[in-house]
């Protein structure tokens, strides 16, 4: 070592790094290879999402530019934060007797601010007389405003006190074309409140409609619409509950639970509850302009 020259130093010290490197890594390939599934689940278990943030121009302190950054966070951080953010819109759905009774019908999902709720239209009934219980056991009553045969959901509003400025958390949502096959989800909610269920997007039904477009000149075009249909996951939300929710690990709700198949549970995409909402609303307007 002491007839190396300062240059020849520090070629053998990157060489034995080199070759520390290597064998570092093979030692640890073999260890995760002879691991329990436990271990490597947790390893493999790595979520990795870009996102934006606004950060200062180098050039001009005063405009803002916006980079995109990759953010690694681990499922489980992601599931409890859903947990977190989701549970505060899920309600248990009662029917009230005339005794003061009450029987559990299913859950619901309060969609917007003002206090419209998504669920099940077995849960939903128009006739009854209905109250929402939240995961912090606030009550209010509800009522029925739609349904859909074809969607099987419904829709329940909140009623509020008039004097009191009462708004609930919106939600953040995804829409259909924006869910992939195998990606993340997670259920929330039974007949006794807070419950988590993780599964995968198993299938994804679409449904194809030819539409006929009249042209300039007169001629006819037809067009095919496709529109996924329905949501199958493997997760486990209760038994005959039906009603919850659906969210991606970022939160995003993306279905309402209306069926189960052989084990697989079915739920109505988000977009179907967006678009009875705005069927509603759009037959109220007509009804106050006649």
């Amino acid at each position: 070592m002491e007839d190396l020259t300062k240059h020849q130093i520090v070629l053998l010290t990157l060489l034995i790094s080199f070759v520390t490197s290597i064998a570092t890594g093979i030692v640890t390939v073999t260890l995760i290879d002879q691991a329990p599934q436990g271990v490597t689940q947790t390893i493999n278990r790595i979520v990795e999402r870009t996102v934006e943030r606004v950060v200062p121009a180098e050039s001009q302190a005063a405009s803002i530019i916006t980079k995109e950054v990759t953010v690694v966070v681990n499922e489980d951080d992601l599931v409890i934060e859903t947990v977190a953010t989701g549970s505060r819109n899920v309600v248990r759905i009662f029917e009230k007797s005339n005794s003061g009774d009450e029987t559990f019908m299913g859950l619901g999902v309060v969609i917007t601010s003002d206090g419209v709720i998504a669920t099940d239209i077995t849960v939903g009934k128009k006739e009854s007389s209905l109250s929402a219980i939240f995961q912090d056991g606030v009550a209010y009553d509800i009522v029925f405003l739609a349904s859909s045969d074809d969607t099987q959901l419904a829709l329940m509003y909140i009623e509020k006190d008039d004097s009191a400025d009462v708004t609930f958390a919106a939600l953040e949502t995804a829409l259909s074309r924006t869910i992939k096959l195998g990606q993340g989800v997670v259920s929330l909610g039974s007949s006794e409140g807070a419950a988590v269920s993780t599964g995968i997007v198993s299938k994804l039904p679409i449904e194809n409609t030819v539409i006929q477009i009249e042209q300039e000149d007169g001629s006819i075009a037809t067009s095919t619409r496709t529109r996924i249909v329905g949501i199958h996951s493997s997760v486990s939300p209760q038994k005959d509950v039906f009603g919850g929710p659906l969210f991606t690990f970022f939160g995003e709700i993306i279905g309402i639970h209306t069926n189960t198949q052989n084990g697989i549970a079915i739920y109505a995409p988000i977009d179907n509850v967006y678009a009875l909402i705005n069927e509603y609303r759009a037959e109220r307007i007509a009804e106050t302009e006649e």
